[in-house]
């Protein structure tokens, strides 16, 4: 094998979220049924899902996930 020669490596799938956590990262609730990412973003600026800021990384509070996918609203 050359020193030019790129060997991929597999990508790590990461384990599902706990459906109680207390937030998740916005890649995370499609993969789990909820919205889509651009959708989510739409519910946050019309006040119906909270987004929360931890080291520079926009996650979706929880509580506020399962109320809304729970209501509907």
């Amino acid at each position: 094998m050359s020193a030019a020669t790129i060997i991929p490596t597999a990508r790590r799938e990461r384990p599902a979220p706990l459906p109680n956590a207390l937030a998740y990262r916005v890649d995370e609730v499609p993969r789990m049924g909820g919205p889509a990412r651009t959708k989510l973003y739409e519910l946050a600026n019309a006040g119906k899902l909270k987004l929360v800021k931890v080291a520079g990384r926009t996650l979706v509070d929880g509580d506020s996930l399962r109320a809304l996918l729970r209501d509907g609203t």
